[in-house]
């Protein structure tokens, strides 16, 4: 019997050879060896005669990841090497994981990280060599934030997904589902010019059994961001990854998940059967009704009431980015203070009644002052109460007028958040 090590096949068209290249396509053959977890790389060992170790960036139950330094070139990469469940026969395995690579690989949008080669260590183990990022992930920040007693703001969410979004746009049009779309898969790299920008890793690099990306009748994906078909280990397309990102979006406003469970079959189960927490309550932000429209469709359970396409979702989230916050997290009771007297009720018009206009606001904006600030409404610049609201303060905000039965209901700090917000806002003006 031939010995097995020597054995090799194209992943492209399927031939079985002894050469190194394929003799009908000239592509670099793959050895069909069983993967050996013993045989580690270390710093100095030299990949596919191309790739030399310089140090390790992370491990995982997927393996791990090193940096790299391209022999000729002196470029520096991230090579991330893949266990998988290889036996040494499958060859279709492995036609499926180069197949999905070259797809990964022919991605250039610039919030996607770059793929350059993919290949196999002497261990069996297979890798993909890909762009070296420096700068933290997405889950970095929140954690960092919610350290801090912070969230992320509605803008700078904004300014994070849309970019991912643009990322997506591309993959799915060439028929590529990410599957595991988390904070952890989101990058702010620094390229050394000051500005963060949004990158998207791990386009497929999960081998799980008998495909690159997935398996059949097997549940692939974090379970906190999962989508309700991808718990059920159904066929997937983009509109699951349009759900797991409004997963992403909704920690980024609230601090957590919305199925914030220790037990990963719980998390399954409730994406299957429990309504998303309305996040017009879990947000510690302001957002406005548009933000909150967006992520709301995007967290349907079935797939035929999302987003269709990254493209709209991105659009519908970019419109709501100009608009004004319409609410804040609800639900807080304060003191009522009594009505002023109707004569205060009465003022003249906004000089600026072209501007009032464009913002349509409705005339005498209710701003409910508690018992704690008793004497803020007579103090309150019209500018000032603009803020705290925010809307347009050239729009005539009537800041004394209370309408029956409304109140205006203040950001995660309540009364102590009003107090600051007016606290800052006085001493900017020079008031006492």
């Amino acid at each position: 019997m031939a010995d097995r090590s020597d054995r090799r096949f194209c992943p492209h068209c399927g031939r079985r050879t002894l050469a190194s290249a394929c003799p009908d396509d000239a592509a670099q053959t793959v050895a069909l060896v069983r993967f050996d977890p013993r045989v580690l790389l270390r710093p100095g060992d030299v990949v596919s005669g191309r790739y030399e170790i310089i140090d390790t960036i992370g491990k995982g139950g997927y393996g791990s990841i090193f940096g790299a330094r391209h022999t000729a070139t002196g470029q520096e990469i991230a090579l991330k090497v893949m266990r998988s469940d290889f036996d040494g026969e499958s060859d279709q395995q492995v036609r499926r994981f180069f197949r999905e690579a070259r797809v990964t690989a022919a991605l250039q949008h610039p919030n996607t990280v770059r793929v350059f080669d993919v290949g196999q260590t002497p261990g069996g183990a297979f890798y993909i060599a890909m762009e070296r990022l420096h700068g933290p992930s997405l889950e970095a920040v929140l954690q960092e934030r919610l350290e801090a007693g912070n969230v992320m703001t509605e803008a700078e969410t904004i300014d994070v997904i849309a970019p991912v979004l643009r990322s997506l746009q591309e993959a799915h049009a060439h028929g590529l589902v990410h599957r595991d779309m988390k904070p952890a898969n989101i990058v702010l790299a620094d390229f050394g010019d000051g500005d963060r920008t949004v990158k998207v890793v791990d386009f497929g690099v999960a081998w799980t059994g008998g495909s690159a990306l997935t398996t059949t009748g097997m549940a692939v994906g974090t379970p906190a961001y999962m989508s309700p078909e991808q718990c059920e280990a159904r066929d997937v397309d983009g509109r699951s990854d349009l759900y797991s990102l409004a997963i992403v979006m909704y920690r980024c406003l609230a601090g957590d998940v919305p199925f914030p469970f220790d037990n990963s079959v719980a998390i399954m189960q409730a994406h299957l059967d429990s309504p998303v927490p309305d996040v017009r309550r879990a947000a510690r932000t302001p957002v406005n009704d548009a933000v909150v429209a967006t992520l709301t469709r995007a967290l349907q359970k079935d797939p035929e009431d999302r987003w269709q396409d990254a493209r709209s979702m991105r659009e519908a989230l970019e419109r709501g980015r100009v608009r004004r916050p319409a609410w804040t997290p609800p639900d807080v009771e304060h003191p009522r203070r009594a009505s002023p007297p109707p004569a205060a009720r009465q003022r003249p018009a906004p000089r600026h009644t072209d501007a009032a206009k464009a913002a349509a606001l409705p005339a005498g904006v209710p701003l409910d002052l508690p018992d704690a600030l008793p004497d803020a409404a007579s103090v309150l610049p019209q500018r000032v109460g603009a803020a705290v609201l925010g809307v347009d303060p050239r729009a005539g905000l009537d800041v004394h007028s209370r309408p029956p039965k409304q109140t205006i209901v203040m950001g995660g700090g309540g009364v102590l958040d009003l107090a600051n917000q007016l606290r800052a806002a006085l001493d900017d003006k020079g008031t006492p």
